[in-house]
């Protein structure tokens, strides 16, 4: 009596037990966002020349600095592309102290300045090479010729005028200031290498207050 009670009772859980070979109750958990979040992501590129308003953080001097002094500049505003937000305010740019010439004879003190690692609002740091824009175009502040220090009257005649005394600058020249950058000086700031960006795209977009276009020199009259 036992083994036929034995065997309807497998024939009984052979119908409630799910097959095998067919849907898997329990599917393996996937990763449904991850390929998703492959597609959002898209790559930028700052070329070379691109140049950034920033606000400058540390006061310089070349009465007290010295070679190899660090530097902090911030980015004045949002830095954006294709209506897509590639660097924000709060990114920083660190840099040095390249050339510091203390003022001579003829001449005011000099200060040049590279920056290296830029630093975003995420904290994520990242290398890059800029340098200076300045009227100067030499990338450094300072270094005005002095005026010369004494005058010499020198007669002349016109005709039909009669003669007339005209003071000419001559003699040594004055000896040049020192040069100094405030805590808030706004720089110019300029790639001198692409800086490739990989970002998620915000689908949020808003108005950009500080295209690409603007910072390129050569889109500026």
């Amino acid at each position: 009596m036992l083994k036929p009670f034995i065997l309807l009772l497998l024939i009984f859980a052979s119908f409630n037990l799910p097959s095998l070979a067919g849907e898997d109750k329990f599917p393996t958990a996937k990763p449904a966002n991850v390929e998703r979040r492959h597609e959002e992501l898209k790559h930028y590129t700052l070329q070379a020349g691109t140049v950034f308003l920033a606000t400058n953080q540390t006061p310089l001097s070349t009465k007290y600095n010295q070679v190899g002094d660090a530097v902090e500049v911030r980015l004045m505003k949002d830095i954006w592309i294709d209506n897509q937000q590639v660097l924000s305010k709060e990114t920083k740019l660190y840099g040095t102290i390249t050339i510091l010439e203390h003022p001579l004879h003829g001449r005011d003190g000099i200060i040049s300045l590279k920056f290296h690692e830029a630093e975003l609002h995420n904290g994520e740091r990242m290398p890059v090479l800029a340098k200076l824009v300045t009227p100067n175009k030499k990338g450094s502040l300072g270094g005005e010729v002095t005026e010369p220090t004494q005058y010499k009257l020198v007669r002349y005649e016109v005709w039909g005028l009669g003669m007339y005394n005209r003071a000419w600058k001559t003699g040594e020249l004055a000896m040049g200031k020192h040069t100094e950058a405030k805590a808030g000086e706004i720089f110019r700031v300029a790639l001198e290498t692409p800086l490739e960006l990989v970002l998620p795209i915000d689908e949020e977009t808003t108005t950009p207050q500080y295209t690409i276009q603007e910072c390129n020199p050569q889109q500026r009259p």
